[in-house]
């Protein structure tokens, strides 16, 4: 009986908590990320196309490591890069790591 719990306990955490995490991701991405990223994180808005940002989905930005982005979004770009820092503006190492979860889901999107 308690093998048979624990199964079911590990099933709906695996199917479920990345789930969540895409939801907080996707609601931290909507409300800080696509003014600038666009909705759909293609980076078709009017400040995505200025400063030139390359679609969150493509090779290029998914090739990165968890680490990288994560570090990307709480540190802020360097060399010109103007990307914000977020580390500083209220969100934890939980919503950085929410958001590279919705990163991730917008490859699949594609």
């Amino acid at each position: 009986m308690r093998k048979t719990a624990a199964i079911l306990i590990a099933s709906i955490t695996v199917l479920f908590v990345p789930a969540f995490a895409q939801a907080d991701g996707g609601e931290l991405y909507a409300r800080r990320c696509a003014s600038c990223h666009g909705k759909e994180g293609d980076g078709d808005t009017a400040i995505g196309k200025r400063k030139g940002l390359k679609a969150l989905g493509s090779a290029e930005v998914q090739a990165k490591t968890d680490s990288e982005l994560a570090a990307k979004i709480a540190e802020g770009g360097e060399n010109g890069d103007r990307q914000h820092a977020y580390k500083d503006k209220g969100l934890s190492d939980a919503d950085v790591n929410d958001l590279v979860t919705f990163i991730r889901s917008l490859a699949r999107r594609r």
